[in-house]
C-alpha cells in the first residue's frame, strides 16, 4: 500500500512539475521544444543521462547480460560513457550554432533550411520519427511491466503501461522540454 501512494505521490508530482514548467513562461515554439535554450549544463546533462536510462538499458541490458552473459555491459558502457558525450561535442556545437543562424529548432528543419529544401526536412522528420517509435514503444512497455512486477494484484501490464504514457504525455503536453528536464 505504501508503494502505492508512493507511486500515486510521483505521479502527481510528475504532473505538478509539468504545470509549473508552463506557468508564466513565453508561448513559443523555442520555449516549449528548447526551454528557451535557457537550460543549466547540469540540467541538461541529467536531462540526457534520463534519455539514456532508458528501460531497453534498465530491463533489457541486464536481461540481455543474464543470458549472454556479464560482458554485454561492455557494449553499452562506452557508448552511454564515451560515444554520446563524444557525438554531442563533435556534432552538437556546430549544429547549435548553425540552427542558431538559421533559425531551425530541430535537426529536420535544420537540414531543411540548410540545403533550402523543404523536402528535405519532411523526409528526415519522417525517418527520425519512425526510428524513434521503437524506442519511445520499449520505453512504454518497460515501464508496463515495471508496474506489474511492482503492483502484481493491483496493475497490469497494459493498464501500467497506458498509465505512464497518460502521465508524461500530460506533463510533457503542458511544459514542453522545461517539464522533462
Amino acid at each position: 500500500m505504501i508503494a502505492l501512494l508512493a507511486l500515486l505521490a510521483y505521479f502527481a508530482l510528475m504532473l505538478l512539475l509539468g504545470w509549473q514548467a508552463e506557468r508564466g513562461r513565453e508561448q513559443s515554439a523555442r520555449e516549449y521544444y528548447l526551454a528557451g535554450s535557457g537550460l543549466t549544463s547540469v540540467a541538461l546533462f541529467f536531462a540526457l543521462f534520463g534519455t539514456n536510462c532508458s528501460p531497453f538499458v534498465l530491463l533489457g541490458v541486464p536481461g540481455m547480460s543474464y543470458h549472454e552473459g556479464l560482458a554485454i555491459f561492455s557494449l553499452n558502457a562506452p557508448i552511454i560513457a564515451l560515444g554520446v558525450p563524444l557525438l554531442l561535442w563533435w556534432m552538437g556545437q556546430p549544429a547549435r550554432r548553425l540552427s542558431l543562424e538559421l533559425g531551425a529548432l530541430s535537426p529536420a528543419e535544420l537540414y531543411a533550411r540548410k540545403l533550402g529544401n523543404r523536402a528535405v526536412g519532411w523526409v528526415l522528420f519522417g525517418a527520425f520519427t519512425l526510428f524513434t517509435l521503437p524506442y519511445m514503444v520499449t520505453g512504454i512497455a518497460g515501464c508496463g511491466l515495471a508496474l506489474e512486477s511492482v503492483f502484481p494484484d493491483v496493475l497490469s501490464r497494459e493498464v501500467g503501461a497506458a498509465l505512464s504514457l497518460g502521465i508524461a504525455l500530460a506533463y510533457t503536453l503542458m511544459g514542453g522540454m522545461r517539464a522533462t528536464a
